[in-house]
């Protein structure tokens, strides 16, 4: 899951949105990983991305999703509304 938005710097990289849940194909790279985002293979930051456990209820995965969300709306009110 994004973490952060990203936007690629390179035809090697993908973009992705904060809250985007990713397909992990390769974590070999400790600062590099590779996903798939939006039918797009590419690289991503790791430390913009978390695992989730597959295993997950999709309950606690939206309420995750949600967290993140809503911390993005209040942060960009606070940013906005000075």
């Amino acid at each position: 899951m994004a973490l952060y938005d990203y936007v690629e710097k390179s035809p090697r990289e993908v973009s992705m949105k904060k809250g985007d849940v990713l397909t992990l194909l390769n974590s070999n790279n400790k600062d590099w990983w590779k996903v798939e985002v939006n039918d797009r293979q590419g690289f991503v930051p790791a430390a913009y991305v978390k695992k989730i456990d597959p295993g997950m209820p999709i309950s606690k995965l939206i309420f995750l999703i949600n967290g993140i969300l809503k911390l993005r709306y209040q942060f960009k009110l606070f940013i906005t509304n000075p």
